[in-house]
């Protein structure tokens, strides 16, 4: 039996290799797959060659993504919409239309020049044998000016570390070229593909020139959405694939139209902030995605798709773990594939957008409060005071991202992403606060258990649906939007004593440690029972519960504050 190889690409090419290739399928006739994505600036990226790598083995391999996401390098199929910064090249730091790219993205993105949209290929031969000298390309862009409109004639490509040709052996002995005539005959070839950008240029070195150039380029290509797209003909058999691209509309001063505060919140639900490998990528996803008015944005086969929630979700979607899972689903890698295997729970987070109108707003006037009409309201906060600060849309930590933004004559924006929490802004963007509920477990426990244990969690919560709501306030104004959840429903044995119930829940931390909660509750129709509580199993120490006891929906609870040490509880008739 021959196993299975991925297909890797690397920084040396030899003319010819031999290798085993993992799936040599053959198809009757030629077919030509295009793959768009965003690449980084060919003309004096620092990357480009190592994204060339994971572009080409990514496509050999069907991967929608590959390589390090917090890196320039990394490879992600391009979504159906991007805005057009998305596509511009600059003479000057730049990523995804902002200028100074290391302070907003981090630092391995500080050298980089800009992005450009390639038409990634891979075409296979099926019965027939074909060469990289008969291919042909052209762009087409529905703008009004057609501006992205190029094409390569018949013969302009060559087999390279870009365009490897592949020759199929027996037993799934591969030979990939790399090099030598272009006519050389080949049953499959895959590429990193063309693709076409707009340039700006600013010698300034002023940050505030550079972005008002980026801005004034991309409000100059049109007011209305339009497609991009690529064609590829080889031996008379064409493949097409189009990127819609949103433009930028500008403002003609610092004020967003007339008039005051306008907040816009946005519910979706995140990976896990405290350990999970996707959050940064996450973040910046739902930042972008805000920001441009998307209501998605992302590979969606990744945990750093962004999608904002329209519907009623299930409560095990907002459970976050101590162990692996996805949407309450333990080991979620043999579900929902090997990008999802080292995630840990989900987290309902309210995004969202203030826009200051005719006034100036900061980041240090801002709160926020979340409460759930569940019957011991477990996912209530209140964050105020809070110090929010600004951040770029990479935090490389756990912490949300809040990006200021300052309008400038003619759209000429500037982004604020540190610096005094009291600086003035036009507007706030972030992918916002948020909370989730946290069941028992570990990673060393079966998954049979981890399992039980998302259910049993789930099940404690109620058993009718209820509203999670999250609230945004700042220089008076509040914003707000709700989620609906459904509640899990398990066939409960009664107690055998007769007893009632007593459940535990634990939600997730949230921005101030300090806030951190657990919610004990208990039916209220168990007249003639005390919560008692002891802090050592070992004592007959057990005290009643003098503190508050809320009562709603026939369920008593008390939310006291996690402490360092161990707190026991029962109910004592």
């Amino acid at each position: 039996m021959t196993s299975a190889r991925r297909l890797i690409f690397g920084g040396i090419f030899l003319t010819v290799l031999a290798l085993p290739f993992f799936s040599p399928a053959q198809a009757q006739g030629i077919t030509i797959t295009i793959i768009p994505a965003l690449a980084p600036n060919v003309y004096g990226s620092p990357n480009w060659n190592a994204w060339v790598s994971n572009a080409t083995t990514a496509i050999a391999n069907g991967y929608s993504s590959y390589g390090d996401p917090s890196s320039p390098s990394y490879y992600q199929q391009a979504p159906a919409v991007i805005s057009v910064t998305n596509d511009i090249v600059t003479g000057f730091p730049s990523w995804n239309g902002l200028a100074d790219p290391g302070d907003v993205f981090g630092v391995n993105f500080s050298q980089e020049l800009g992005n450009r949209l390639q038409f990634g290929i891979d075409i296979k031969g099926g019965t027939n044998l074909i060469s990289i000298s008969q291919l042909s390309f052209s762009a087409h862009s529905t703008d009004l000016s057609n501006t992205l409109d190029f094409a390569f004639a018949q013969g302009s490509y060559n087999y390279s570390a870009s365009y490897v040709g592949i020759i199929y052996g027996p037993g799934s002995t591969n030979t990939y070229i790399t090099s030598g005539p272009a006519t050389q005959l080949v049953n499959e070839i895959v590429g990193r593909g063309s693709g076409n950008a707009w340039a700006v240029y600013d010698t300034s070195g002023n940050i505030a020139s550079e972005q008002s150039n980026i801005v004034l380029c991309a409000s100059q290509i049109g007011n209305q959405p339009f497609d991009f797209t690529g064609t590829y003909t080889i031996d008379g058999v064409s493949g097409s694939n189009s990127v819609t691209l949103n433009p930028v509309v500008t403002n003609s001063g610092p004020i967003l139209g007339s008039g005051g505060i306008s907040i816009t919140v946005f519910p979706a639900l995140a990976p896990n902030r405290w350990g999970s490998p996707s959050w940064n990528a996450w973040a910046s996803n739902a930042v972008t995605a805000i920001l441009n008015g998307y209501s998605s944005y992302g590979d969606p086969s990744s945990p750093t798709f962004y999608q904002q929630i329209t519907n009623a979700v299930p409560v095990t979607n907002n459970l976050v773990t101590s162990f692996p899972s996805w949407m309450g689903v333990a080991d979620p890698g043999s579900v929902f594939g090997p990008a999802f295997a080292q995630e840990s729970g989900n987290r309902l987070t309210f995004g969202m957008d203030i826009k200051g109108g005719t006034n100036l707003i900061s980041i240090a006037q801002l709160s926020f409060t979340m409460t759930s009409t569940d019957p011991s309201n477990t996912l209530d906060w209140t964050y105020s005071p809070i110090p929010y600060s600004y951040s770029g849309l990479n935090t490389g930590s756990a912490d949300p991202v809040y990006l200021g933004i300052i309008y400038g004559p003619n759209g000429q924006n500037i982004y604020v992403t540190n610096g005094p929490a009291t600086q003035l802004v036009n507007e706030i963007v972030t992918c916002g606060s948020g909370n989730a509920w946290w069941p028992d477990g570990t990673s060393s426990d079966s998954i049979a258990t981890q399992q039980s244990n998302i259910v049993v969690c789930a099940s404690q919560i109620g058993n009718q649906p209820f509203f999670f709501t999250g609230t945004y306030t700042i220089d008076g104004i509040s914003g707000t939007n709700s989620v609906t959840f459904n509640p899990m429903v398990t066939n409960t044995p009664p107690s055998p004593s007769g007893s009632p119930m007593l459940s535990i829940l634990l939600t997730d931390p949230s921005e101030d440690v300090n806030l951190d909660t657990v919610v004990v509750s208990w039916p209220s129709t168990a007249t003639g029972f005390v919560l008692q509580t002891n802090s050592d199993l070992t004592t007959t120490n057990w005290g009643d519960y003098t503190g508050p006891v809320n009562s709603n929906g026939g369920i008593n609870s008390v939310s006291l504050n996690k402490s360092t040490g161990s707190l026991f509880f029962r109910l004592k008739h």
